[in-house]
């Protein structure tokens, strides 16, 4: 199935009729769009298509944010692929139909940087384009490479943003927060948790963990660049634990196929159950973490490449819901100890009230 997918994805006639039909989307959007040009609107912009269920839960809970906050404002959701669509033209038509007082919010993750250039790029266009709007860009990780390249740019992206004279940029971790209070001038910090976490304070939450077994152990492990054990370290502890228990399951927090906007929320609830069906995670996955907090599952939780996952421990460790190891040996020991108990609720009541104060001072930007 994936080389097909793969083949399609490669064949010419299906990237145009893959624009045909985005363009059709877009189109759509800025029909309504200018027929509500002179009511107040809030518009977010680069939510994903792709199958990154991460991102795709990050848009569903800004898109919660946003209902929630900003009542009587008409709310416009424009697609990563939407934006891109000749060479970021959709921009200016988007532009010609909004006021200087709506409110432009950018998706957050862990693209803040050079790791993913073309997202960091996206960014900066709308930067520049929308001068006089307030910008508000959703809880992310700062991570620009220091390299000759990253550092060319950081520089680039500082420019623009602190061009800028009404940005707010969050940081979902201290080491962000304090790189970009370094780097920024002109630009409104602020430290906050994930996006994901404010689903811990919605509807979601209770369709997630309704009718849930928790009988499953899951292995949840990232396999691309952003990894910090190799495939090698990983296959053997895999391998280990199904010769030990015979309820081991295999999930990547990546699917190999898009996913249409229609379709975000069922495919979030979809994956986000096997987390809440299982009795432990084990996973190196940021969202990973997050999942298994949103479905009530102890996590063992190791290291990523960069810093996000070390550093946002900060906002749930001292609610105990999870284990984090810095050696990969140590999988066993603590799988030991989570497998034969049971996770504690009222830890989870308790960080839900910890995380939905934190994101309620979101709404003084």
């Amino acid at each position: 199935m994936k080389s097909i997918i793969r083949k399609l994805k490669n064949n010419k006639l299906y990237k145009i009729l893959s624009d045909i039909k985005t363009h059709l989307r877009f189109m759509v959007k800025l029909g309504k769009l200018n027929k509500i040009r002179k009511r107040k609107k809030i518009i977010l912009i680069d939510t994903p298509l792709y199958g990154n269920i991460g991102d795709q839960a990050i848009t569903i809970a800004e898109q919660a944010w946003i209902n929630d906050e900003f009542f009587g404002y008409e709310k416009f959701y424009f697609t990563v692929n939407e934006i891109k669509l000749n060479n970021y033209s959709t921009l200016k038509l988007i532009k010609k139909l909004i006021t200087d007082k709506d409110i432009i919010c950018l998706q957050g993750g862990g693209h803040f940087g050079d790791l993913y250039i073309d997202s960091e790029i996206l960014k900066r266009n709308v930067v520049e384009q929308y001068p006089n709007n307030k910008i508000i860009l959703f809880p992310s990780t700062m991570n620009f490479s220091d390299t000759e390249s990253g550092r060319k740019e950081k520089l680039k992206s500082k420019a623009i943003y602190d061009s800028h004279k009404d940005i707010s940029v969050i940081l979902r971790e201290e080491k962000s927060f304090l790189d970009a209070k370094n780097t920024f001038k002109n630009v409104k910090l602020i430290l906050n948790p994930d996006a994901v976490f404010y689903l811990c304070s919605t509807p979601i939450q209770d369709e997630i963990n309704k009718n849930t077994s928790k009988e499953n152990i899951l292995v949840c492990f990232r396999r691309d660049k952003e990894t910090f054990y190799n495939l090698e370290e990983k296959n053997n502890l895999l391998n280990n634990l199904k010769k030990k228990y015979n309820n081991i399951i295999e999930q990547d927090t990546n699917v190999p196929y898009g996913i249409r906007e229609d379709e975000r929320k069922r495919e979030v609830i979809r994956m986000v159950k096997n987390f809440a069906n299982s009795k432990v995670v084990i996973t190196d996955r940021y969202h990973g973490m997050i999942f298994s907090i949103l479905a009530k599952t102890p996590c063992i939780v190791l290291r990523s490449k960069d810093h996000k996952i070390v550093e946002s421990l900060r906002w749930i460790d001292k609610f105990g819901t999870v284990e984090y190891v810095e050696n990969i040996e140590l999988v066993y020991r603590e799988l030991e100890k989570l497998a034969n108990g049971k996770a504690d609720l009222l830890k989870y009541e308790e960080l839900n009230e910890e995380i939905k104060r934190k994101f309620c001072k979101l709404r003084y930007l």
